[in-house]
């Protein structure tokens, strides 16, 4: 095994020990990094009518003022530092849609959020992005953020139970320098 293999491996399995999110390397090489995530149910809290907070153990809030509050993970890749990286998701288990309206995304964290009915119009969340791309002790990570719960009007809330992703990065420079 490659000397960045091992890191990533460490990357990811100090990830699955230390969060809720159980992550399982698939494969990876120098271009190419698969895992798959499996998560808990998240728990649905009544806030205000009809609608819910959600969580999810290992995820924190992602959104926008006065649109869908939603859950999310950024899972940390060791990457080569002169690729280009993408990410998908290759293949999901879906919960069942749930009947519950997630509660608005606050602008400040001691406040409520004030719905903004245009952005509970249309679907949201249940999608990957990079959400980073940092140097840390000389080692390029991106940090893939998953959102696993999907919100869409007139059907409710779903979650992912599982995904399989894939993290593409192709590039000629290793992980990390060694002298």
């Amino acid at each position: 095994m490659k000397k960045w293999a091992a890191f990533l491996a460490i990357v990811m399995l100090g990830e699955a020990i230390f969060s809720a999110p159980q992550t399982e390397l698939i494969s990876d090489d120098e271009n190419l990094t698969v895992f798959e995530v499996r998560w808990d149910e998240p728990k649905f809290v009544p806030v205000n009518g009809d609608t819910v907070c959600i969580i999810l153990d290992g995820c924190g809030p992602r959104g926008e003022d006065g649109a869908p509050q939603l859950v999310g993970r950024a899972f940390n890749i060791a990457v080569p530092r002169d690729s280009r990286v993408s990410a998908r998701i290759d293949e999901v288990r879906w919960s069942e849609w749930l009947s519950y309206v997630p509660a608005p995304m606050p602008e400040k964290w001691s406040e409520r959020g004030i719905p903004a009915s245009e952005r509970y119009s249309h679907p949201a969340g249940g999608g990957i992005k990079i959400a980073y791309d940092q140097i840390w002790r000389g080692v390029r990570v991106v940090g893939v953020d998953i959102i696993p719960v999907e919100y869409s009007p007139g059907k409710g809330i779903r979650y992912m139970k599982s995904a399989v992703v894939s993290v593409e990065h192709p590039g000629s420079a290793p992980i990390y320098d060694l002298h």
